[in-house]
């Protein structure tokens, strides 16, 4: 994400739940900003920066409370994009009156219905791309379909140490 958006001359704010990760995407990727949720200023230090960059999109795979905060920071008419759930927990409180008066949306994003919904050629411009972009990136380990209970496990216990690629198999 950080390449994408530096290539497009976005700015991104990373939202990360530990220090040594801050330091590892400002110093490995050359991320600009990187808060710590787990920060006592990390309330503070997000509305402030989200003020600054007039945010207004927001990607969120956490969920829990962190998507509520993030909704209380956004523009108005800002829309976050939820398409994970790593806290494990539903999504967190969402004011009502920043959804009415601020205008905004609160949307999913799942792989699968995005892709069947682009052209052929959409679709292979997308392989494309993602083939650039995923030339640095670090693989920790990559799983077959048919075992996907076991890629979600090691990606629980292996969460800073590299993607974990799904791939299709044929074998059970």
């Amino acid at each position: 994400m950080i390449k994408l958006f530096k290539e497009n001359g976005i700015p991104l704010v990373n939202v990360v739940r530990r220090e040594e990760q801050v330091q590892m995407l400002k110093t490995e990727y050359g991320a600009d900003y990187v808060l710590n949720s787990e920060s006592p200023t990390f309330d503070k230090d997000l509305y402030e920066l989200s003020k600054k960059l007039k945010c207004n999109v927001a990607l969120e795979c956490v969920a829990g409370e962190l998507t509520g905060k993030i909704m209380q920071v956004l523009a108005v008419g800002g829309v976050c994009i939820l398409y994970g759930q790593l806290s494990e927990q539903k999504v967190g409180p969402i004011n009502p009156v920043i959804l009415i008066f601020k205008h905004q949306k609160l949307e999913s994003f799942l792989l699968p219905y995005w892709i069947a919904e682009q052209s052929l050629m959409g679709k292979m411009s997308m392989i494309k791309k993602s083939k650039r972009l995923v030339n640095d990136i670090t693989v920790a380990k990559s799983f077959g379909l048919h075992q996907i209970q076991e890629a979600l496990e090691f990606y629980k216990n292996n969460m800073t140490g590299g993607k974990v690629f799904l791939k299709p198999s044929l074998t059970e």
